[in-house]
């Protein structure tokens, strides 16, 4: 299996984050959500995000820096899957601010999550991409992902995106996979660590 190299004079570096870093982790999160055209609710994500910095069996929250200035994050947790021997992980937002695009921190970083994956004993990755985020699928596949050959169904079972619209909205990917247009369908990845016999 392909390792994604961590690139040649590397200048970003990891830390995990801590609730002292809400405050900037959820002014990216804003940023993240408005693109992926996810409802936002900065006191409903603060709270979902207390309980993972809080509980490091649900997941973490690498931060990227560069020079100690962060230049994004990522969000990733944990399942448990026998197919893979033990623990795989959902990197659920992999975020790189506007201003540090296309210098090749995106590949440092996907280089230094694929590490603490390894050293969390994560067996496999996976993650979710728009199919029209072309950049970000090929920053992807340069780290190793690919696509899974099942697809990827999910069920809300609590009423998460009411905020003053109907109990039961149905989400933008799934409409638009129902209507054809896949305009915010993902396509799922998996990266395995080794393979099991």
């Amino acid at each position: 299996m392909k390792t994604a190299a961590e690139p040649k004079n590397s200048i970003v570096s990891v830390a995990l984050a801590t609730s002292g870093n809400s405050s900037a982790l959820l002014d990216m999160m804003a940023d993240f959500n408005a693109i992926e055209g996810i409802p936002f609710s900065r006191a409903k994500f603060g709270r979902a995000l207390k309980q993972l910095l809080a509980d490091p069996s649900l997941g973490l929250v690498p931060l990227f820096l560069v020079r100690r200035e962060i230049v994004g994050y990522a969000v990733v947790t944990y399942n448990f899957d026998l197919e893979w021997g033990g623990r795989d992980a959902f990197i659920t937002e992999f975020y790189i601010k506007p201003e540090h695009r296309r210098l090749g921190y995106g590949a440092q970083a996907m280089a230094l999550l694929e590490k603490l994956a390894r050293r969390n004993k994560v067996k496999a990755l996976h993650l979710g991409v728009r199919r029209e985020n072309v950049a970000a699928a090929r920053l992807y596949e340069k780290a190793g992902f690919t696509d899974w050959t099942r697809r990827v169904m999910m069920k809300v079972l609590k009423g998460f995106y009411r905020q003053g619209r109907q109990d039961r909205q149905e989400l933008p990917a799934a409409r638009n996979f129902r209507e054809g247009t896949a305009n915010h369908a993902s396509s799922f990845s998996w990266r395995p660590w080794r393979t099991w016999r």
